[in-house]
């Protein structure tokens, strides 16, 4: 995961999910800006573009949530706090997602900016899948 690099791209999230834009997610860091100056929290939307476990790497351990689009929120696989190999990593989530559009929601929290990588992941498949 590419945290240790400078961020590909900046977006700012969304206080409103329904208002969320796309962000441009992948195995090259986009900093996402939260808040409004009243809330540190936002949403942005991500494409899945295939099916299977996905990997959401953030640069700080704050609350989050995928929901689908029909607004239900997608279980996490599972969750691992840091990372030996990437110092920036603060938390990894892992995820099944099919091929659609996703809400990303962090927060609230009290980071103004989280830096985040995305990529399809399956060395988290559990053995013998």
């Amino acid at each position: 995961m590419g945290l240790g690099s400078p961020a590909a791209a900046s977006v700012t999230a969304a206080t409103d999910p329904s208002q969320a834009p796309t962000a441009p997610l992948g195995e090259q860091a986009t900093e996402l800006a939260l808040g409004d100056g009243r809330s540190n929290m936002g949403a942005v939307v991500f494409q899945a573009d295939e099916a299977g476990l996905f990997a959401f790497g953030l640069s700080a351990n704050v609350p989050f949530r995928i929901v689908d689009a029909s607004g239900a929120d997608v279980p996490l696989a599972r969750t691992v706090a840091g990372s030996q190999v990437c110092t920036e990593l603060a938390i990894r989530h892992t995820a099944p997602l099919d091929i659609a559009e996703y809400t990303l929601i962090f927060g609230p929290t009290d980071a103004q900016v989280v830096s985040v990588v995305a990529e399809e992941s399956d060395d988290d498949l559990p053995a013998g899948r």
